[in-house]
């Protein structure tokens, strides 16, 4: 698998990422696509308004699997907050987290972070929600890394909060 990347920056950001996203799956149902759509969305959404600065998008497909993930030098973690029925905001990481295959958080270096969800492109798999421990999702079963793996064969690493 090779992950294709986008520089993405201001308010056009989620639009783009869309469209990327729409075309990386143009032969795959289209309920499937909408919901890759909408998670893709609300990650761009989520750094470009709380970085104010541009974000780097990951997409790829392997195994009827779609893989996002979203970098940006901000290194506050995304919070899976409480529901609030009526709220306008903070409900992106509860729709990633309800939605997605699997989603987690990585640190990048001292600035930055990676927010990523995979996706199964199955439109008759319901999510299986492997990350719902905490704020950032994290699944202890899935929070260990492996060193020297390739980054394609690594465990994904969730974080429970700063460290």
């Amino acid at each position: 698998m090779t992950a294709e990347a986008w520089s993405l920056q201001g308010n056009e950001a989620p639009r783009e990422a869309r469209e990327v996203v729409r075309n990386l799956l143009v032969d795959r149902p289209a309920d499937v696509v909408e919901v890759a759509i909408l998670l893709t969305s609300e990650l761009v959404t989520n750094a470009v308004v709380h970085t104010h600065n541009a974000a780097r998008m990951e997409a790829a497909t392997e195994d009827d699997m779609l893989r996002v993930r979203i970098a940006d030098c901000d290194s506050s973690l995304p919070e899976l907050m409480p529901e609030s029925f009526g709220r306008g905001n903070g409900r992106g990481i509860a729709i990633i987290d309800a939605l997605a295959t699997a989603w987690g958080v990585e640190r990048r270096g001292p600035v930055g972070k990676s927010v990523w969800f995979e996706l199964s492109l199955e439109g008759n798999r319901s999510p299986r929600g492997l990350h719902r421990n905490g704020a950032t999702g994290a699944s202890p079963a899935r929070s260990r890394t492996v060193p020297n793996a390739p980054p394609a064969h690594r465990p994904r690493r969730a974080l429970a909060g700063p460290s």
